[in-house]
C-alpha cells in the first residue's frame, strides 16, 4: 500500500496551516492587548490616587499654616489671608496672595 499525496491534499494542508495560525496570532495580539489594558488602568488608577493624597496634603499644609496664623497674628481672616487650592495657585492668583499676606504683615 503506498501513500500518495497530491496537488489538492497539499494545498488544503497548507491552507489549514495558516488559517490555525492566523487565528493563533489574532488570539494572542487580543491577550497582549487586554493584558496591556488592564495595566494601563491599574497605574492610572494609581496615579489618580496619589495626585489626591498630594492635594489633600497640600490642603492640609495650607491649613496648617492657615491656623498657625491664626495663633501668632491673633485674626488673620481681617486681613483675607485664606489657604488655596492646587489649581488656584497659578499664574496671577499666587501674586495676588503675596500681596495680601504682605498687606497684613504690614497691617499688624
Amino acid at each position: 500500500m503506498t501513500l500518495e499525496i497530491g496537488l489538492p491534499e497539499v494545498s488544503a494542508g497548507v491552507i489549514l496551516f495558516a488559517a490555525l495560525q492566523y487565528l493563533t496570532s489574532i488570539w494572542i495580539s487580543e491577550r497582549l492587548k487586554t493584558s496591556l489594558q488592564k495595566e494601563h488602568s491599574t497605574f492610572l488608577e494609581n496615579l489618580k490616587w496619589d495626585l489626591k493624597v498630594r492635594e489633600q496634603a497640600v490642603r492640609v499644609a495650607e491649613y496648617l499654616a492657615f491656623a498657625r496664623n491664626l495663633k501668632n497674628a491673633g485674626n488673620a481672616t481681617d486681613c483675607g489671608f485664606f489657604p488655596l487650592s492646587l489649581r488656584e495657585r497659578a499664574g496671577v492668583r499666587v501674586f495676588k496672595k503675596a500681596q495680601i499676606m504682605t498687606a497684613c504683615s504690614i497691617n499688624t
